[in-house]
């Protein structure tokens, strides 16, 4: 589904696809009780980028809310394995942030992001990895990215991010990979 952000969400620069970043993203710190709701999630990534008038009450809570946080990702996808794309994939997302991995630092400028709506302890779910492996995939025919160069947000950005836990066994990458293997041509 196609429910791209405003373009003040990412950068109208052009991104050449050379990397896939895999990131986990919730509202567990805004909404603990309803934290995977895809829709809200697409909004709390939408207020994150908009001005402080333009942002709702709750992201006052979290850091300095007169300056942008400038989040985002290419797209997101849903518990129940809905993908939403939400940057064009042609534009450089907000997702990597200070990274460097394999000699390349900027990530935001050489790779796709995809957000798993999920949280440091919830895991993923079958569905989840099942659209990301294909959706991966078919980016990494398109674009010829090497399987290498599929990593995850900690992986670029070692000791400042976590997700999505491959180090912790919260994501399985291996299992990632197995199935964007059986996928590829």
């Amino acid at each position: 589904m196609e429910v791209y952000l405003p373009s003040s969400c990412y950068r109208d620069k052009p991104l050449k696809i050379e990397g896939i970043v895999i990131h986990y993203f919730s509202l567990i710190n805004v909404q603990p009780d309803e934290p995977y709701n895809l829709q809200d999630n697409w909004q709390l990534m939408m207020d994150l980028n908009m001005p402080k008038a333009n942002r709702q009450k709750y992201l006052t809570k979290h850091g300095d809310p007169a300056n942008r946080m400038y989040a985002s990702a290419h797209c997101l996808i849903g518990r129940k394995g809905e993908l939403w794309l939400t940057v064009p994939s042609d534009k450089q997302a907000y997702h990597a942030g200070v990274s460097r991995y394999n000699s390349r630092s900027n990530w935001n400028g050489l790779s796709y992001g995809i957000e798993l709506i999920g949280s440091k302890t919830s895991g993923f779910t079958d569905a989840q990895y099942e659209t990301c492996a294909k959706h991966t995939a078919a980016l990494a025919n398109e674009h010829n990215v090497p399987t290498d160069m599929i990593v995850g947000h900690e992986d670029i950005s070692p000791g400042r991010k976590v997700d999505p836990g491959i180090k912790t066994g919260n994501f399985d990458m291996a299992r990632l990979k197995r199935e964007i293997s059986a996928r590829k041509a």
